[in-house]
């Protein structure tokens, strides 16, 4: 395997795809008995060498790449949510049973629900479950003033994102898939757009997972709402996914000689805004117990609990 390597950067450095893939090959079958987590790895980013797609160059200033850190163990869902979750996950790593039928795993996924309830959290954390490559879009690259470029800049994402296995993530997609003709005063750019948006989503492979998020979906246009062969309603969180993330945050595993498992039901009945608020207080009474043996624990519950004053 060490021996491999050489060639392996080499044909990195002078982006020969033929020879990258060659002695990736040999790379998988040289692990198969040595290194079995490393060779399902493998197969897993080779799984697509044949596509017959050139590898792109990544565009410049209009996403952060990298490999995820954010694992579904992280994510706390409904019941329902989390196994279709599972079934996604499922589908794409059974992908040749699916062609056997003439079917292609689901691979398009819209996620709604307000701010704060981890949609951007399941994006991340669907990549790590599928092992790859995480893209999520920067709206401050993405979005120009000048006519036509935001169009480009799209499509210049979307052909990157299709030349690899990977998850591309957009978050406030209600933004570049603006409903058509719903403002009067629009010049034709938030259209052109949204045009754009329809040929880069009936383009995409399915071995390109592509996860948009929205908290304002009837402001999607409905064409694009049509692309999506899986939707995800992340909404207000029930009493029961609140203890459930109440529990984890307060977990002995996280407070060390400390038993804060009173104080879950407490944090679970407080109908705070959001999962994102629910977490930020488990870790205000994490702090305390730490730092103060708990004394304040009841203060910061009460206060949390108090209504806001008008500003």
């Amino acid at each position: 395997m060490i021996k491999l390597l050489p060639a392996l950067i080499q044909a990195a450095i002078y982006r020969n795809q033929r020879e990258m893939t060659s002695v990736s090959t040999q790379l998988l079958a040289a692990t198969e008995d040595t290194h079995p987590r490393v060779h399902e790895q493998l197969k897993r980013l080779l799984r697509t060498q044949n596509t017959g797609v050139p590898l792109k160059e990544p565009p410049q200033n209009l996403a952060n790449i990298g490999m995820p850190t954010i694992s579904l163990a992280d994510v706390v869902l409904e019941d329902h949510l989390a196994a279709e979750v599972q079934e996604l996950v499922l589908e794409q790593q059974r992908r040749a049973e699916l062609q056997a039928f003439s079917l292609e795993p689901r691979h398009k996924v819209l996620l709604e629900g307000a701010e704060g309830n981890g949609k951007t959290m399941l994006a991340e954390a669907l990549a790590h479950a599928l092992d790859l490559l995480f893209i999520q879009v920067k709206f401050s690259g993405l979005l120009s003033s000048y006519m036509g470029e935001t169009g480009k800049k799209l499509d210049e994402i979307f052909e990157y994102a299709a030349s690899q296995p990977c998850v591309l993530f957009i978050d406030e997609f209600d933004t570049i898939a603006t409903q058509r003709g719903s403002n009067a005063n629009d010049v034709g750019e938030a259209q052109r757009v949204t045009n754009q948006l329809l040929i880069s989503l009936n383009k995409l492979p399915s071995h390109t997972v592509f996860i948009a998020a929205t908290n304002k979906l009837g402001a999607i246009d409905k064409a694009a709402r049509r692309r999506f062969d899986s939707e995800m309603s992340l909404g207000k969180p029930t009493q029961a996914l609140r203890e459930k993330l109440a529990s984890k945050e307060l977990s002995p595993t996280l407070t060390p000689g400390s038993d804060l498992s009173k104080w879950v039901a407490p944090v679970a009945a407080l109908e705070l805004g959001n999962l994102d608020a629910l977490v930020k207080l488990c870790r205000r009474i994490r702090r305390d117990q730490a730092l103060y043996q708990g004394a304040g624990i009841q203060s910061i519950i009460s206060r949390a609990q108090a209504p806001l004053l008008p500003a």
